[in-house]
């Protein structure tokens, strides 16, 4: 191991994570830093018995092995096959072409995962079979196999147990049955194991000493009201989905006599209930997230917290933690506030609602309503209005300042019957009451980011994005440009212009495809330690900025936790201006380290000393530390979250169509003359459309390979949506199909296969 370590220092060898391909399994790819192309790992023993997601050491191979980016074999006749280690490295710099290589060490293998999958009898032998097609499949003893190991509607977990260099595959161990294909509560509990999402009750010692110290009845101490901002007699309200529970955020907006208008977001002060390195605390950072399915919420707190004591539900005293501004009528920030506060929110808002205010067309919208603390539908109402007024301006500043708002993806949300099953789906849509609370959330993140990298500038916990892979960008750009789509992707600020809503003159789907194509070599925002990255490495790309962090979800998102206990101690670091005992407490007690308490007592009267200076280098070197670790995990775990959502609403989506097939209308990305590649342009669903599946109701087709067009005559237009047949009138329809021709696609189920696959068929449409 310590030799592939040097070979990477030395660059004789890259590394990175593994990659598998899910459409073709035996190629796998190496993300490295420094090559602008993923390196490819063609076939399965080049992987050498790794695993997707290892972090994995490879050898680059002669360039006489490499691709074109294409994908097709390059003549290289000529070319030199005993280049060094460092001059291959160098020619995959340049990224003429995709540089290949081989497996020679898995440095972090993640064999701790479990996995979903089926049982297959081979002869005498028993196969487990991966839902996730990007895993091997393993070789299982008969001996741990139940009897009915040929059923293939069943669901098991299984482990990784080795794989020697004399195993074909590797060994497996059965853990338990999981479920049937096709049940929701099955596919659910399999979609949580895959991804590691712990919806396990919270221990009893934890509900237990949650219950000790937050009674029923329980209320806010009386030194804590006193040591508060109190602001519960000011008009403060929540504005959240109906269905929220876990009430994190609220907003305030009144005009000041000046003009100005004096701007609260208040967030729940989840700090105040949990201590650092405690037991929930310990939980809560396991979890890092919650995990939001189409059913169901797995909370990342217990409900005592969650939806009672840290929710900022109405009518009742909560604490809270604030950021306050004066802002002038364009939004821009002239003084500034951040500290614990106490508010009673006066209304549960609900997007809906405020959507019906904005849109001015209801003279009461909020009629019904209950408001409390002394205020009036009116009074909510022209709070709203101010805040859309200041948030539709920010807005339209941070899209001329270079924020990309356009790469938005379809989201599906689903109507269940009795049992929990869907019975019917639409789109989810985001509302101008939805950009108004963001808009806010989104400046206070950026605030509070500011300034604890400036108190803390080794360990503030930020978020940062990376720019899109730029060869990502320029096959995007190419493709624009076939088509003639102008397309500029040098910035965020021009690719956002180039995703105006003018782009869909030119195809009526335009938008919406390019979207999807972007969303492909867009990197993912990442939490980080300041301590860890140079400040010119913190922007966030998509944002524009060039300082973020978490602040306005404690409920539902770790780091937020760990802001919000920061936030404190750079208040406390700020007031401590001059007074070196009380500055060295805060930068002590930041470090949240299990001894900063006893140092803090240690070194009080001699805060400046050798001594206590030392202490506490060497504790915000261990938060350091600890604070990477912290990233790293809620990095993972929310990465696992997204794709169990995901995971969620593929599964929903696939148990609707079983029963209802859907016909959609259908973008065609690429053309063959065997399938076509789609995209159902409401669902964002990518797949291809194999021509054998629609043979029957055509009366021929031919394909142009030079023009790259499939010419297709119908033998009807008409058809009935049924995955199985379609129903033929008289007539005779031609129709001609390129890239980005529109056409009719029935997204169904397949049937008897495992797991849930979506399908597409492509369907008799007019001619564009």
């Amino acid at each position: 191991m310590e030799d592939a370590e040097a070979g990477m220092e030395s660059r004789a060898l890259v590394g990175g994570a593994l990659r598998v391909n899910t459409k073709r399994t035996q190629e796998s790819y190496v993300k490295v830093d420094g090559i602008p192309h993923d390196v490819l790992v063609d076939g399965y023993s080049s992987r050498n018995r790794a695993f997707g997601g290892d972090m994995v050491v490879v050898k680059l191979l002669d360039r006489t092995q490499w691709r074109s980016r294409e994908g097709k074999q390059v003549d290289m006749s000529g070319m030199p096959s005993d280049e060094s280690a460092v001059e291959l490295w160098e020619h995959a710099c340049i990224g003429e072409l995709q540089a290949q290589g081989v497996v020679v060490a898995v440095l972090n293998p993640s064999r701790e995962r479990v996995y979903v999958g089926t049982l297959l009898l081979q002869g005498s032998h028993v196969n487990f079979v991966p839902s996730d097609p990007a895993v091997t499949r393993f070789f299982i003893p008969s001996s741990q196999c139940p009897p009915d190991v040929a059923s293939t509607q069943r669901m098991y977990l299984c482990k990784f147990v080795r794989w020697t260099l004399n195993d074909l595959l590797p060994r497996g161990e059965l853990c338990e049955f999981v479920g049937e294909f096709g049940n929701i509560e099955s596919e659910t509990a399999a979609l949580m194991l895959t991804h590691d999402v712990d919806a396990r009750p919270y221990s009893d010692e934890i509900l237990a000493e949650l219950a000790g110290r937050y009674p029923e009845g329980w209320t806010i101490p009386e030194e804590e009201l006193e040591a508060r901002r109190d602001l519960r007699t000011e008009c403060i309200f929540t504005v959240d989905p109906p269905t929220a529970k876990d009430l994190d955020d609220a907003l305030q907006c009144e005009k000041m006599p000046n003009g100005n208008y004096k701007v609260g977001v208040h967030i729940a002060d989840v700090s105040f209930f949990i201590e650092p390195n405690e037991l929930l605390d310990k939980q809560a950072a396991a979890r890092a997230t919650s995990v939001y399915l189409c059913d169901r919420v797995v909370p990342m707190l217990p409900a005592r917290l969650c939806e009672d004591l840290c929710s900022l539900n109405p009518d009742v005293d909560r604490c809270a933690f604030s950021v306050i501004w004066e802002l002038d009528p364009a939004g821009q920030v002239l003084d500034e506030w951040f500290g614990r506060t106490l508010i009673r929110s006066c209304w549960k808002g609900a997007y809906p609602l405020a959507q019906s205010v904005i849109d001015g067309q209801d003279p009461d919208p909020l009629s019904g309503c209950t408001i409390t603390n002394g205020y009036t539908h009116t009074d909510c109402q022209q709070v709203i209005r101010n805040l859309w007024q200041i948030a539709s301006t920010r807005r339209r500043d941070r899209v001329k300042a270079g924020a990309l708002t356009a790469l938005s993806q379809v989201k599906l949300c689903f109507e269940l019957n009795q049992d929990g099953y869907p019975e019917g789906f639409g789109n989810y849509v985001t509302s101008s009451a939805n950009h108004l609370v963001e808009e806010f959330m989104l400046l206070a993140n950026q605030r509070v980011a500011s300034y604890i990298a400036r108190q803390f500038p080794q360990i503030a916990l930020l978020r940062n994005h990376g720019a899109p892979l730029e060869h990502g960008l320029e096959e995007v750009a190419k493709f624009c440009g076939l088509h003639g789509i102008p397309m500029d992707t040098s910035s965020s600020k021009t690719l956002e212009e180039s995703l105006s809503e003018q782009i869909n003159q030119f195809h009526p789907h335009a938008r919406r495809v390019l979207t999807h194509m972007l969303t492909k070599p867009m990197q993912q925002a990442n939490y980080f330690c300041t301590g860890d990255m140079e400040p010119d490495e913190w922007g966030h790309y998509a944002l524009a900025i060039d300082r973020y962090t978490h602040f306005t979800s404690p409920i539902r998102r770790y780091p937020d936790l760990v802001v919000h206990r920061l936030l404190q101690q750079a208040i406390n670091l700020e007031r401590a201006a001059g007074d070196p005992s009380a500055e060295l407490t805060a930068r002590l007690m930041a470090t949240c380290q299990p001894s900063a308490a006893r140092m803090v007592e240690r070194w009080r009267q001699e805060p400046q000393s050798q001594e206590a200076l030392k202490a506490l280098g060497d504790l915000t070197d261990a938060r350091q530390c600890d604070l990477s670790k912290v990233c790293l995990d809620c990095n993972e775990r929310k990465a696992s979250a997204r794709k169990a959502q995901e995971g969620s609403t593929y599964v929903f989506l696939a148990v609707l169509l079983q029963s209802e097939p859907i016909v959609a209308e259908a973008v065609v990305l690429n053309v063959g003359d065997k399938y076509l590649n789609v995209i159902a342009v409401g669902f964002d669903l990518e797949s291809k459309c194999f021509l054998e599946d629609s043979e029957a109701l055509m009366d021929k087709k031919e394909w142009d390979g030079e023009s790259k067009t499939l010419v297709v005559t119908w033998k009807s237009a008409g058809f009935r949506p049924s995955s199985d047949q379609a129903a033929v009138a008289e007539g005779g329809v031609t129709v001609e199909i390129r890239q980005l021709s529109v056409v009719k696609v029935l997204l169904y189920t397949k049937e008897k296969q495992v797991p849930l696959a979506i399908a597409m068929r492509l369907l008799p449409s007019q001619p564009e």
